[in-house]
């Protein structure tokens, strides 16, 4: 599956996925900055914008729009990529090969788009004050429940911990007090100055033609110009491995090791590296799952995972307390000994087969293509998946295990649990 790349306008790019064997086609629009010390203005806006535009100014009217598209979908989303923030809008119809002609519905549909980020509801020439207060008190709330999910907390915490004072260690969402503070004066203001100059990231998955595809975004190109995108930088050496402990009132303790690889996306040995983080810790048959997790039991889950932006490796598991020590070198001993040789061929094609199966099924999505191919773009990245699946099915042993020597650990937290 071939990716058209075109340039709209400066700083305006669509991605386009031929492809006939979806009945729905996916269409999004993505507006790229950096990360910052508080980012609540960034996750407020997609969610204010998704409760009317001018011309259907709620979500009553919004919805019969959508019903009179065969009932399309529309989703805004806050996502980190590297050291950058993408807000936007992701949005699915059917195809236009199960409709009858002149139904125009991926037209219609990149219009609406277009018109909640460049045409929103503005009550007194601004964005509504009661859609950002109600939405404000969403956003307070869900910044301040990630504390309940404490497997994405712990990794959160491990994250921020890890790359403090860098842009990727910042909250995304922003903060649950700025949440319920932001003015429509402000929020106006950083709405403009987004859609005036902020990249943008558009993308179609469907049976349309590519250029005729990129004809239906047209609007997007309306613009003089634009920021260059956030410059994505990996996490940097440090002297020495640091450890934090916090408490919290839970029955688990959450242990998150991050690693510096060496390795980001750009380089040509990352698919091995993907490979060996598969072998480590990616599925049921990993090291850390037959051997922390089945053997030892010391933990109750054991994972591995991969950021290509970064060039970090995490490793995220829960455990009983009285564990943290033995849990915590055992995950050490088992990079250590893949590291310096032990993998196994079996082990080697046991792993490729799971991560080729993980490619082929994102083929299966386009809702999981747009994310791919999103974070490509925003990171520089120009291979596309059948170039990775390649890769990947020609590496050897010898490969995989240069690719694991620049691993090394940078930071371990442990969120502990205390009595409830």
């Amino acid at each position: 599956m071939k990716q058209v790349r075109f340039q709209l306008a400066e700083g305006v790019h669509l991605t386009c996925l031929p492809a006939e064997q979806y009945k729905t086609a996916v269409l999004s629009a993505g507006f790229v900055l950096p990360l910052t010390e508080d980012n609540t203005h960034a996750a407020l806006l997609p969610q204010v914008l998704h409760r009317g535009t001018a011309d259907h100014p709620d979500l009553n009217a919004l919805g019969q729009m959508l019903d009179n598209l065969y009932g399309a979908r529309i989703y805004p989303y806050v996502r980190k990529t590297g050291d950058a923030v993408v807000i936007g809008t992701i949005a699915d119809v059917i195809d236009e090969a199960y409709v009858p002609q002149g139904e125009a519905l991926t037209a219609r549909l990149a219009s609406l788009l277009y018109r909640i980020w460049h045409a929103p509801y503005l009550p007194n020439n601004l964005l509504s004050a009661d859609y950002i207060a109600a939405e404000g008190a969403f956003l307070a709330d869900k910044i301040a429940a990630q504390k309940n999910d404490t497997q994405a907390y712990s990794m959160r915490r491990m994250q921020e911990c890890m790359c403090k004072g860098e842009p990727y260690g910042q909250n995304e969402f922003g903060s649950a007090e700025t949440a319920r503070t932001v003015s429509p004066a402000a929020l106006s203001q950083f709405w403009q100055d987004t859609i005036a100059a902020a990249p943008i990231e558009l993308f179609y998955c469907g049976s349309m033609d590519p250029n005729d595809a990129a004809a239906c975004f047209a609007p997007f190109a309306a613009r003089q110009s634009a920021h260059s995108l956030p410059r994505i930088l990996p996490h940097p050496a440090q002297d020495a491995a640091r450890t934090v402990v916090e408490e919290m009132a839970v029955t688990q303790g959450k242990l998150s090791l991050g690693f510096r690889t060496g390795l980001t996306g750009h380089d040509a040995a990352y698919p091995a590296l993907m490979l060996f983080s598969m072998a480590f810790g990616g599925y049921t048959g990993s090291r850390l799952f037959r051997h922390v997790r089945e053997k030892l039991s010391l933990c109750y889950y054991a994972s591995s995972g991969l950021d290509k932006h970064k060039g970090i490796m995490v490793v995220s598991s829960g455990i009983e307390n009285r564990n943290f020590e033995v849990a915590k070198d055992e995950i050490l001993h088992q990079l250590a000994d893949l590291q310096s040789g032990s993998l196994t061929e079996e082990e080697l094609n046991a792993a490729r087969r799971t991560l080729m199966n993980q490619l082929r099924t994102m083929q299966d999505n386009p809702a999981s293509l747009e994310r791919f191919f999103q974070s490509q773009a925003v990171g520089g990245l120009t291979y596309d998946l059948d170039t990775l699946m390649a890769r990947v099915a020609g590496l050897t042993r010898k490969d995989v295990l240069a690719a694991a020597q620049g691993i090394t650990l940078d930071t371990v937290y442990f969120l502990k649990g205390v009595a409830v």
